[in-house]
């Protein structure tokens, strides 16, 4: 794999919600105040000619609503930052740590209110570059999560390649990002591997200004890596290399209806005997060569990302401050 470079795409899809009128009305009004409406003449009354809820506008390219009883702002910002900086309404380069602190800060300098916001979902994972279309990697040898799971894929008109594993709380992702944006990147290609968290249960944290927690990073990356080890991915086996039982064998372990049979109490333990039998197999005959690159580059961001983490431990202290129990003190 080619060498990563120390810049990290990371968090980038957020979405907060609060339930409470009070906050909903205040959202409003500074929407209407700032003229960040979508529509001038949104919810506009006609007697009275004053605004009324629901209303509808956009913190630079954040989504944002106020509703009768609660409000909610979301987006990616990863493109945030872009429109910032006037790089334009995409997220296909790269993304900092310190472009995501010069993010926090401008979207709590534009919209003080939202740090009254919680968190409700959120996406983390990484850009690796890779030494073939990232397509060819996941279409030939990412085949299931969890030893059952199947993938949904999806094409996006011919413009780009994913597998997705969703599950109610969380959705795993893994796709050609140099697919999408292919006349920006050039001949550079990239694999993005990403967990769309859809439950806040899951993570640690409630508001923007604690996205940065160095602790919290570490607690994403943990998670992520442990996602990347759940998948199976197999290279397949070159032409005659093996022995017609094996290749049998072969078949039965990357099928997903051979681990969906081992399903139930009564079979768990044949299940983890199978799964150990499987990983042996693999890797005796070589077939996790690309699940091992992947995984070291994976690494190699992980620590980059620590190190850039470190590097902004003062600025990030800054952005914290921010956060109002912090002020309250």
């Amino acid at each position: 794999m080619p060498g990563s470079k120390e810049e990290v795409d990371m968090i980038d899809n957020i979405r907060l919600f609060i339930k409470d009128p009070s906050i909903a009305k205040e959202l409003a009004e500074q929407l209407l105040a700032d003229l960040l409406i979508e529509d001038p003449k949104q919810g506009l009354d006609a007697r009275t000619k004053k605004h009324e809820l629901p209303i509808r506008g956009k913190i630079r390219n954040l989504e944002a609503r106020a509703f009768y009883k609660s409000a909610l702002v979301k987006g990616s910002l990863h493109k945030f930052h872009n429109v910032l900086t006037g790089s334009g309404d995409h997220n296909y380069n790269d993304f900092s740590s310190a472009h995501l602190i010069d993010a926090l800060n401008q979207l709590m300098k534009d919209c003080p209110l939202i740090q009254a916001l919680n968190l409700t979902q959120l996406e983390f994972g990484l850009n690796i570059e890779v030494d073939e279309p990232a397509e060819n990697i996941i279409e030939r040898s990412v085949l299931m999560h969890k030893f059952s799971k199947q993938p949904i894929i999806e094409t996006f008109n011919g413009e780009g390649y994913m597998k997705k594993f969703v599950y109610g709380p969380y959705t795993v992702k893994i796709y050609d990002k140099a697919k999408q944006y292919r006349n920006e990147v050039g001949d550079k290609q990239i694999l993005r591997f990403e967990i769309k968290f859809k439950d806040r249960r899951l993570f640690k944290v409630k508001k923007v200004s604690e996205l940065l927690e160095p602790s919290f990073i570490e607690f994403l990356m943990t998670i992520l890596l442990d996602h990347f080890d759940k998948l199976m991915i197999v290279d397949p086996p070159d032409e005659g290399a093996l022995s017609k039982d094996e290749a049998l064998l072969y078949q039965q372990y990357t099928n997903p209806n051979y681990w969906n049979s081992l399903k139930g109490r009564k079979n768990r333990t044949k299940k983890y005997r199978e799964k150990r039998k499987a990983q042996a197999f693999f890797k005796k005959h070589e077939l996790l060569s690309t699940k091992n690159k992947l995984r070291k580059a994976l690494e190699e961001k992980y620590k980059s990302l620590t190190k850039s983490m470190l590097t902004n431990s003062d600025i990030y202290k800054s952005v914290k401050g921010q956060h109002p129990k912090n002020k309250a003190a």
